[in-house]
C-alpha cells in the first residue's frame, strides 16, 4: 500500500489498468484517499484552495475512491496547466461593473475605487 504512495497520479491510474487484482487493491486499501490527504494536506479546508475546493465538491456523492482518484488526477492536471501556462487570459469589460466608479488601485487581491457621480 505504501509503495503506491509515491507514485505520481498518471501511474497509478496506469497501474489500475493493468488488471483487476491491482484495481481491487488500490479500491480496498482507499490508495487514492492516502495518495491525495498525503499529496494535499488540509487542501478542502485552506482558504487559498476555497475556489478549486468548490468545483471539486461536485465529485464529493462518489465513492471514496473515485472521488480521491478525480480530485488527485483534476489537481494534478491544474498544476501541470499552470506550470505551462496552458490557461485562458480573459479580460472584462470594467465599465460594465463599476459604472459609476474609476479604479484607483487594483492588485491580484483588491479593489480600490472612488465613485465618481453621486
Amino acid at each position: 500500500k505504501n509503495i503506491f504512495k509515491d507514485v505520481d497520479a498518471l501511474t497509478l491510474k496506469n497501474v489500475e489498468l493493468t488488471s483487476h487484482f491491482y484495481r481491487n487493491f488500490v479500491k480496498r486499501t482507499l490508495v487514492w484517499k492516502m495518495k491525495f490527504e498525503f499529496a494535499y494536506p488540509n487542501f478542502m479546508m485552506t482558504k487559498e484552495n476555497r475556489d478549486v475546493a468548490n468545483r471539486l465538491e461536485k465529485y464529493s456523492t462518489l465513492d471514496n475512491h473515485l472521488k480521491f482518484k478525480t480530485y488527485c488526477l483534476k489537481l494534478l492536471h491544474l498544476n501541470l496547466n499552470w506550470k505551462n501556462k496552458n490557461y485562458l487570459n480573459k479580460s472584462i469589460n470594467q465599465k460594465k461593473i463599476f459604472f459609476q466608479e474609476t479604479i484607483k488601485v487594483l492588485d491580484t487581491n483588491n479593489i480600490l475605487t472612488v465613485k465618481t457621480n453621486y
